[in-house]
């Protein structure tokens, strides 16, 4: 026997724009790039521009629409990083989504201590041994000031071999930082073909692209490690109010640095980064709210439809230590970057101050997203007529050996959420989640220092 013309979902799927939405703001973003045109404050990139037919003007550029489409045409469609191992590790591909952590945060909370502090070059070293261990967490990021990024970089690689996005700092710093690579690939033609690092860029004014910005773009094209290039938007702010007006606009800025950056050097791998922000009463800047993961996810609706990868900032909170809204947050934004099929988010358990407990507990958010978004498998073998004709009425499965073989991809055994009664949880140990986090990141510090 056999069936025909099935139809089979396995994933849980999810859909916030149309193809003719995305192509709106495709083409609306053209018409910005033609029409108004963007600044930038590179002579080496104006003359690039323009001769390759751009209309230029002083500082400002304006792109034909046949320009970018063929720049779009040349980036690559996926991008591999690789471990120090020179396993391939992270793949920026369609359906595909991985989880960073970005290492840097201004201050950081120390639980042996129970105090929030300045951070300091041992958290960010922390957070590496942290990172290494957590399974969902597929790269590390670093970020730091122009003078501390090679020596953060160094100290970070010491203690994990995963895959790092580099922020750019400054051209100077991310020259070096791209030779120490190349020395630990193995060299600049194997740094290519198995990228251990990837190259951050940012910019929050969407119609400019700074002159450091232009050169670390061309530095990154050149030595062929993917590059990000992410405009953050604030709507209302920088960028209209509206969600596909803000999304049009810091997309034609995106555009335009994708143009540089195949200009430079065609066929180069290139991440296209859109991230949203709110402003707090205080003027600082919040990513926690539902409307900042719907424009991300419009952002990734684009990027699949340029078939380029998607970057963007997913799985943070706004909290200022690892509480309820820390986990409210973090779930909220963790599925949302699963539902916008973003390839790579940077942002996993990253709280205003850095926070280990809040890291790990995010990893373990990402593994409940994982197994959700693993979906069903509808089939002969996944529903058992005969066992169930077996068993019968009021019988059970546990010892069958159709039981032994699914149950554990069927269900989900957290590490450190309560599945137990009250009871049992009582006498056992009573241990809220927070102290089991605190447990776990002290134990992973004392290992890795033994090692």
């Amino acid at each position: 026997m056999f069936k025909v013309n099935f139809h089979a979902q396995v994933n849980p799927a999810f859909t916030l724009l149309s193809e003719d939405q995305v192509y709106r703001i495709h083409l609306a973003s053209l018409e910005i790039l033609e029409h108004t045109g963007v600044m930038i404050e590179s002579e080496r990139v104006l003359n690039m521009l323009k001769e390759a037919g751009c209309l230029v003007k002083g500082n400002l550029v304006k792109l034909p629409a046949a320009i970018v489409e063929k720049a779009v045409e040349s980036a690559p469609e996926r991008a591999v990083l690789a471990d120090m191992d020179g396993r391939r590790s992270v793949f920026l591909e369609k359906n595909v989504v991985n989880f960073g952590v970005r290492i840097g945060q201004k201050y950081f909370y120390d639980a042996e201590k129970k105090e929030t502090r300045q951070a300091v070059l041992e958290d960010a070293e922390n957070m590496a041994k942290v990172c290494e261990v957590m399974e969902h967490i597929n790269f590390v990021s670093s970020q730091a000031e122009p003078e501390k990024a090679f020596g953060q970089f160094q100290a970070i690689r010491k203690y994990t071999k995963k895959p790092i996005l580099q922020y750019g700092s400054d051209v100077s710093s991310l020259k070096n930082i791209l030779e120490l690579a190349c020395d630990w690939a193995g060299g600049r033609e194997e740094l290519k073909r198995n990228p251990n690092m990837a190259v951050y860029l940012s910019s929050d004014a969407p119609l400019t692209i700074s002159a450091q910005n232009s050169e670390m773009l061309i530095l990154s094209a050149e030595y062929g490690v993917p590059a990000i290039y992410d405009n953050g938007i604030i709507p209302g702010v920088n960028a209209p109010g509206s969600l596909a007006g803000a999304v049009a606009l810091a997309n034609a800025g995106v555009l335009t640095a994708l143009t540089v950056h195949q200009l430079t050097a065609k066929g180069a791998p290139f991440i296209m980064g859109i991230s949203a922000h709110e402003e707090n009463d205080g003027g600082e800047l919040t990513s926690g709210g539902p409307d900042v993961c719907l424009i991300q996810t419009a952002a990734g609706h684009l990027s699949r439809f340029y078939r380029i990868p998607s970057y963007g900032k997913f799985g943070g909170t706004d909290a200022c230590t690892c509480d309820q809204q820390a986990a409210l947050e973090a779930t909220f934004s963790t599925q949302s970057a699963a539902q916008a099929g973003t390839n790579m988010s940077d942002c996993t358990g990253m709280g205003r101050p850095g926070n280990l407990e809040h890291l790990i507990m995010v990893n373990e958010i990402i593994g409940m997203t994982n197994h959700f978004y693993k979906g069903a498998e509808i089939s002969e073998d996944t529903v058992p007529m005969e066992l169930i004709n077996e068993v019968g009425h009021g019988g059970h499965f546990l010892l069958a050996d159709h039981t032994m073989k699914h149950y554990k991809s069927a269900t989900f055994y957290p590490r450190y959420m309560n599945r137990q009664n009250f009871m049992i949880w009582e006498k056992e140990d009573g241990k809220d989640m927070l102290q089991k986090l605190t447990i776990k990141s002290q134990r992973i510090l004392k290992s890795a220092l033994r090692g």
